[in-house]
Order: C-alpha cells, then structure tokens, then sequence
C-alpha cells in the first residue's frame, strides 16, 4: 500500500546499521529543496566535500509554477525547468482525514526526528 512508503523512520533504523548518519548518509529536506534549493544543495556540497559550484545565482523562480528553474552557470542563458508533470497542485485533503493521517504517522515521525537529531515542518 502506498502510504507505507511514507514511513521514513522504518527505512531509516536499517540504513543507519550501515550507513552512519553525517558520514556516509545525507538527508535532504525535500519541502526546503523546493524552496530554497540552494540551502539543500550547498549542505550536499559540504557533506560531499565537493567544491561549491551550486549556489542561488544559479536558480531563478519559475514564471509559471512555485518552483525555481536551474541554470548550469549564473552567466549561463540556458535556464531548466521542470516539465509539466511536476509542480501539479496536490487533491485537497478533507480536515478528517488528516487528522486520521497524523495520527497514524506521529509515532513514526516522532521516531525519525529523533534517529536524525532533527525535525521537519511536518504535522505530529
């Protein structure tokens, strides 16, 4: 079922007994990549230990959705978006059900906040 792909801390708890976190194991604040995507990336960078070549002169805000598009160069007049299936408005969710769907999830994330020593803008 699709809604228990969305149980991060279950996939978590295994890749941490291989992957230590912050040495072999990045996590990326996905709601923060679409916002600022030059936060999320230049923290990559550092976690990489990879020259910063990525940084907000390179996004410029979409004209026609809540997304920035990507320019390989801040010089560069070649400006990428994303193609039309991203970027989509989301089905409204009734009041009802999310509560139901955060009450399910609360334990979960509450365990994942905790495995990563952090915690996302998410309800709990």
């Amino acid at each position: 079922m699709p809604i228990f792909s969305g149980l991060y801390s279950e996939y978590v708890t295994e890749w941490l007994k291989y992957f230590p976190l912050g040495k072999k194991l990045h996590i990326v604040d996905g709601d923060n990549l679409v916002a600022k995507p030059w936060e999320e990336l230049d923290r990559v960078q550092d976690f990489l230990k990879v020259p910063k070549e990525i940084t907000k002169k390179n996004f410029l805000p979409s004209t026609e959705k809540e997304y920035y598009c990507f320019k390989q160069s801040p010089k560069d007049r070649v400006v990428t978006c994303m193609d039309q299936t991203k970027g989509r408005r989301q089905e409204e969710v009734s009041d009802g059900l999310r509560r139901r769907l955060n009450e399910l999830f609360k334990p979960y994330n509450l365990k994942l906040f905790k495995l990563l020593g952090r915690t996302f803008d998410w309800s709990v």
